[in-house]
């Protein structure tokens, strides 16, 4: 079975045309997603839209690490172990436990006034941790777990970019709704929306990792969200915005020398993204940095690009053909500071 991954390619036209303007940051079509900027060392949306998809932006700064409450009860997660091993059952299995909760989610009530933060059910915020958390166990990596200060940070900045109808992360004073805890979330946040938009966790989180939708062409918002070390985060969403504040605790130690998305082994065709990306923050990725794909021993035609620093870890990512369940793709990237690294992708097709 081919996945053919359009995405949001069949509404992004016609939404770049409607798209307004975002100063500080680059965003999908101007105005909805944005990504955090990272230090050096610091999936998609798993069904074809057939409505206009948000926008997405660019990356913010980095705040200093807290300490955080322990992961919530009802994240559960088997131990991330080493992907390119797991059965492709178990991989079935834990992306449904994770996932199959997402439609029907309880959504946004707005507040008495304007500017009211208004209501997110915790079971809406804790399934966008959890959605968040189904991508990084695929990749090998610990979960994040829900901050409260975050998620108020968070919901702030969905209500600011709602009554603004536009994205930044560093917005003025003269916003309608401008407050400081808005400030700090739309400059720590992922941002996603489009006004007129029905926004759900499922478009906010798959959104932000397949990334195709990033006009600063960063990944950033992939690439901070797959970080090893980061440890939690807040979401916000209001009618037609959403916000993943991720600028919090990074203390996870890292135990994997490189992040591959998609993940090597066996992985979902529902979180399957066409850019595929490869991350490691001391191999020496960079301008010499090369990448050769194959599908069942015949080469794949892709051009590798290495994506701006400070955006996580130094990335190198292609885009690929529409991908097929069952076919195994061998991934070879070279020009490291030291040996290759080869691995394998597995898409599954799960019942």
């Amino acid at each position: 079975m081919d996945v053919t991954l359009l995405k949001f390619d069949a509404v992004r036209s016609a939404l770049a045309l409607a798209a307004f303007g975002v100063t500080g940051c680059l965003a999908w079509f101007q105005g909805d997603v944005d990504a955090v900027a990272m230090t050096p060392d610091a999936g998609a949306v798993d069904a074809v839209v057939d409505r206009p998809a948000p926008r997405d932006a660019g990356v913010a700064p980095i705040d200093a690490a807290r300490d955080r409450p322990a992961v919530p009860a009802d994240v559960t997660l088997a131990a991330p172990g080493e992907p390119a091993t797991r059965d492709p059952s178990l991989v079935c299995a834990q992306w449904r436990a994770l996932t199959d909760d997402l439609a029907g989610l309880a959504r946004w009530s707005a507040g008495a006034t304007p500017c009211d933060p208004g209501s997110l059910p915790a079971a809406t915020r804790a399934a966008a941790v959890r959605y968040t958390n189904a991508f990084r166990w695929l990749a090998g990596l610990a979960p994040v777990r829900d901050d409260a200060a975050q998620s108020a940070a968070a919901q702030a900045c969905a209500v600011l970019i709602e009554r603004n109808g536009e994205l930044q992360h560093t917005p003025p004073m003269s916003w309608a709704c401008w407050s400081q805890l808005g400030y700090q979330g739309t400059s720590s946040s992922n941002i996603t929306g489009l006004r007129g938009f029905t926004m759900t966790v499922r478009d906010a989180i798959g959104g932000w990792i397949d990334d195709s939708r990033d006009l600063s062409r960063t990944l950033g918002h992939r690439r901070w969200m797959l970080s090893p070390p980061l440890s939690s985060v807040g979401y916000g969403q209001s009618s037609g915005y959403a916000c993943l504040h991720i600028l919090g605790a990074t203390e996870h130690p890292r135990t994997r020398s490189w992040v591959a998305w998609p993940n090597a082994g066996p992985t979902p065709t529902e979180a399957m993204t066409r850019i595929w990306s490869f991350s490691a923050a001391s191999l020496g990725v960079g301008a010499s940095t090369r990448v050769e794909v194959t599908r069942d021993g015949a080469p794949v035609t892709v051009s590798a690009q290495v994506r701006a620093g400070n955006y996580g870890d130094p990335t190198v990512s292609w885009e690929m053909p529409a991908i097929t369940a069952g076919a195994v793709y061998t991934v070879r990237v070279s020009g490291l500071a030291g040996a290759d690294v080869r691995y394998e992708v597995r898409p599954v097709a799960c019942p």
